[in-house]
């Protein structure tokens, strides 16, 4: 297990995010004007790198990672802050450096309190 962590609240427009086969993940000290677009989680700390290859589980659901930012990891570590992307196909040249690209499109709603992991 790479990480653990909970969702702890939903911003009321996270839904516009998940339209677009979008979660953004950020720990419970988001900015106020990041909060309605993101599903705050607790900050838990990583055991070991993410990296291309992982998977990733949300609500008992399992996804492949398929890209991981240069970010990804420093970002998650110290502010729980990372986008996942579904199902967009990417290129070394639009890797953006804090996303983390999911083969799948996102099957699953969020709740509050489901867990996410990556191993």
């Amino acid at each position: 297990m790479k990480y653990k962590t909970k969702v702890m609240d939903i911003g009321e427009s996270s839904k516009d995010m998940t339209e677009q086969n979008m979660i953004i993940l950020f720990g419970e000290n988001a900015p106020d004007e990041l909060k309605p677009f993101c599903h705050l989680i607790k900050i838990n700390d990583i055991e070991g790198e993410i990296e291309d290859g992982d998977r990733l589980f949300i609500s008992g659901d399992e996804y492949h990672i398929e890209t991981v930012g240069d970010l990804v990891n420093q970002n998650l570590a110290n502010l729980g802050h990372v986008t996942l992307n579904f199902g967009e196909a990417n290129t070394q040249d639009n890797i953006l450096p804090g996303t983390i690209y999911i083969k799948e499109t996102l099957s699953t709603v969020l709740s509050i309190t489901d867990s996410i992991y990556i191993k």
